[in-house]
């Protein structure tokens, strides 16, 4: 039986995005093992039949000694546990990864990068990076025993560009896809409710959070009958997180839920979605919104415009445009009728197009390639 390694950088990735590759895999006759630091989800992806080991990593680390003792460790991890194949998520995972698979002499790697954000971006911080990441990038992506995923074709052609893989050594997998039994359309809105307008993420500046406080601002001064909710916790490990007195200035116009598991079940609570993000790979949150049959307004960047179709299921507006995001929203809070056929065809593109079954066969095809 051959043996399969996720790994990633919190056992949250392994609990809310990873578990329908998972159980694809353990399904497709393979021993699956998960490895991350273990905090919050261990018991419960231990009751799903998959063995959990504990690696001692920060997210937020940047001191050159921990990030070796973590790469010395997971090589250590590599030589204990021999696996065939290693699944290398989130930007650590992928980069320490390769270099412990060559000190333990094993396995063949996946590098999935659901997203080339902070690593690539133009900010002072990953400037400074750069150098780093890409001699170690351009030495393990374009390898022989070794193939690059990504989440959308914009982020595999950016990477080419700077030469640190090739369309021969990687491919474009849109996503993780969506379970579009569980994520259905809720009940008719009742007339006389206020819409309900969601965004859900983690609280950092680059998923468009000011932006959307300020759109809920300029719509509530306009009378209109709408309630801006926001679905997603504190990320500790961002480099980049909004300060409990940054989220207190945008509490005006938001409601803060907090962190809460059952998505389908606040989905069939809302009318429109909204996601403001500066980059995506291709974000769960749309795949679920559109599976529940629901009109979407996003940024024209990465995999968003991939999930959303301009005019068909939403409307894509330019990063930062908060005059051009609150008129879009405001378009879709004024016309039940576009609201309804908006949700209708993200329905549509989420079973055609997304159906979870039909993405995770994606990559156990890569899977089969790479153990063939």
């Amino acid at each position: 039986m051959p043996k399969i390694m996720l790994v990633t950088n919190e056992d949250t990735g392994h609990y809310l995005h990873r578990l329908p590759l998972a159980r694809a895999l353990q399904k497709d006759g393979h021993e699956v093992v998960l490895v991350s630091p273990f905090t919050k989800y261990a018991d419960q992806l231990i009751n799903e039949g998959f063995r959990c080991v504990n690696w001692n990593l920060s997210r937020r680390s940047l001191n050159p000694f921990s990030e070796l003792k973590a790469i010395l460790s997971l090589a250590g991890i590599y030589r204990r546990e021999k696996p065939d194949i290693v699944q290398h998520f989130t930007i650590k995972p992928i980069l320490y990864g390769p270099i412990a698979a060559r000190l333990s002499n094993h396995p063949k790697y996946i590098s999935t990068f659901t997203g080339v954000s902070f690593p690539f971006t133009d900010t002072r911080l990953s400037k400074q990076f750069r150098p780093f990441l890409s001699l170690v990038l351009g030495r393990f992506l374009k390898n022989k025993n070794s193939h690059t995923i990504f989440h959308n074709p914009d982020d595999q052609k950016h990477l080419i560009k700077l030469n640190l893989t090739d369309q021969k050594s990687s491919s474009v997998i849109l996503g993780g896809g969506v379970n579009t039994e569980k994520f259905q359309p809720g009940p008719p809105a009742k007339e006389s409710k206020n819409l309900v307008v969601l965004m859900a993420s983690r609280l950092i500046q680059e998923k468009g959070i000011y932006e959307y406080a300020e759109a809920g601002k300029i719509l509530q001064a306009k009378g209109k009958k709408a309630e801006f909710w926001h679905i997603g916790g504190e990320d500790e490990g961002s480099l980049v997180p909004i300060s409990q007195q940054e989220k207190s200035t945008y509490e005006h116009s938001i409601n803060f839920k907090g962190h809460i598991d059952d998505m389908p079940s606040i989905l069939s609570q809302v009318d429109i979605v909204v996601l403001p993000s500066y980059h995506e790979g291709l974000p769960r949150f749309l795949l679920e919104s559109a599976s529940a049959g629901l009109p979407i307004v996003t940024t024209n960047v990465g995999g968003c415009k991939y999930v959303t179709k301009d005019g068909i299921n939403g409307f894509l507006v330019p990063v930062k445009d908060i005059n051009l995001l609150a008129s879009s929203i405001e378009t879709l809070i004024d016309d039940a009728a576009l609201r309804k056929k908006m949700g209708q065809e993200s329905r549509r593109i989420a079973i055609e197009e997304f159906e979870e079954t039909f993405i995770t066969g994606q990559y156990l095809k890569v899977f089969e390639n790479l153990l063939a």
